[in-house]
């Protein structure tokens, strides 16, 4: 009889087990993710409806000897008692409050200052290699800003940061002005200036942007322009905004930290010596700033240029162009250009961007600082192809990587004097 007894408590286990498993299966999207998704007992998320995520989820049967008595026996979230191995009663715990969700992202707005140098080590996230063994302390903090999207750069003499990662040194010409950044009814440029300085024990004959200028062609169709020295105005510091057509007679405004300017998608604001040109699609920063070592320097200032979209500018059908712009080309790849490698006490740079740029240098000269008129100018284009990569010399690397290629001969600290009387 006791074995009798045996036999059919070990058969109506069996169908019991049967009867639950086949309720659990693998149709959740997330299954098989190494998470369990399907809100029930140990899941992490609650992406799925309880029991499609067989693979990753804890076995629900009702194998407690208090299963199905009305209370939570098995010790899970919720459960009243713990009578029971977690996932033995499935019956009655099946109602499990699901787990909290993961904390939202930090606000992009939040994201420190330094993040913009490691720009490169992003990758790290998602594709680690090697090479992340090497990921500088001080970028763990922008590790969690991977989701924003990162400013491309151009600072001091001038060291720019491209997009997808790449990096060149381009020296320009003494009075020069080029184009930064050509995109449809955007454009942003700097003027170039040759520049004397001495970098720790080294005296270098290099270049500086001293000034930046933008032409805007507004949704309302109107065309500003807007200009923003390094240098101080007397004892004030602004930015011109016009509004070409405008019928007033001076139609020079001074935007200031006390006098933003706003029109149509347009908005020019001035925090401190940051002017910052936004539209709904790029958001473009000029920063006046003391040469590094400024108590070596003291008393030379220079600008220092940031870009960053505010949409997928890698898919916009007039693909931008510009030293900046022109790596926005949808092929994933970094690709790094000339940069100078200093020796000795003195040193003249010369690197031209070559490589990591379509043409020459001189092909982004512009006649002044509110000519969009180039040769790769898309201001006034209605479709663009993107640029030919299999073209440039330079070294390509997967998107995000830095460039292995280039030297780091100068280093790059936080400004800590002010610039004129700021």
């Amino acid at each position: 009889m006791q074995c009798r007894l045996l036999f059919l408590a070990h058969l109506f286990l069996m169908v019991v087990i049967q009867t639950d498993a086949q309720t659990c299966d693998n149709t959740c999207a997330n299954a098989n993710d190494g998470d369990c998704d399907d809100g029930g007992i140990g899941s992490e998320y609650t992406l799925c409806t309880a029991g499609t995520d067989c693979a990753d989820c804890i076995a629900c049967v009702n194998t407690c000897a208090q299963a199905s008595d009305g209370d939570c026996d098995d010790g899970g979230i919720g459960s009243e008692y713990t009578m029971c191995a977690a996932g033995t009663d499935c019956a009655d715990c099946s109602a499990q409050p699901a787990p909290a969700p993961p904390s939202p992202p930090p606000e992009c707005s939040t994201r420190p200052i330094i993040c913009v140098n490691c720009v490169q080590y992003i990758y790290c996230l998602t594709a680690p290699d090697a090479g992340c063994a090497n990921v500088p302390a001080v970028c763990d903090q922008c590790l969690p800003y991977a989701h924003c999207p990162f400013p491309v750069s151009a600072r001091n003499d001038p060291h720019f940061r491209l997009p997808h990662g790449g990096r060149a040194d381009i020296r320009g010409e003494d009075g020069a002005i080029y184009n930064l950044l050509s995109a449809k009814n955007v454009s942003l440029s700097a003027l170039f200036e040759a520049a004397d300085f001495t970098w720790s024990k080294r005296s270098v004959h290099g270049t500086k942007m001293a000034a930046a200028f933008w032409v805007i062609r507004t949704y309302s169709n109107d065309t500003v322009t807007v200009s923003y020295t390094a240098a101080v105005h007397g004892q004030e510091r602004y930015a011109i905004v016009s509004v070409v057509g405008a019928e007033a007679t001076d139609n020079k405004l001074h935007v200031d930290a006390a006098m933003p300017f706003k029109l149509s998608n347009l908005a020019v604001t001035l925090i401190g010596r940051k002017l910052i040109v936004e539209t709904d699609k790029w958001q473009m920063a000029a920063l006046a700033d003391p040469f590094p070592f400024a108590i070596l320097n003291k008393g030379k200032v220079l600008m220092n240029i940031e870009v960053t979209p505010k949409y997928d500018a890698d898919k916009d059908v007039v693909a931008p162009h510009g030293i900046f712009g022109q790596a926005y080309d949808d092929d994933e790849m970094a690709v790094n250009g000339a940069v100078d490698s200093p020796t000795g006490n003195e040193w003249t740079t010369k690197a031209q961007g070559e490589g990591a740029i379509e043409g020459s240098i001189a092909e982004y000269k512009l006649a002044d600082g509110f000519s969009t008129d180039f040769k790769y100018s898309r201001f006034d284009a209605v479709r663009a192809p993107h640029r030919d990569v299999s073209k440039l010399t330079g070294p390509k690397e997967k998107r995000g990587k830095g460039s292995s290629a280039r030297v780091e001969h100068y280093a790059e600290p936080e400004p800590s004097a002010a610039v004129g009387s700021d």
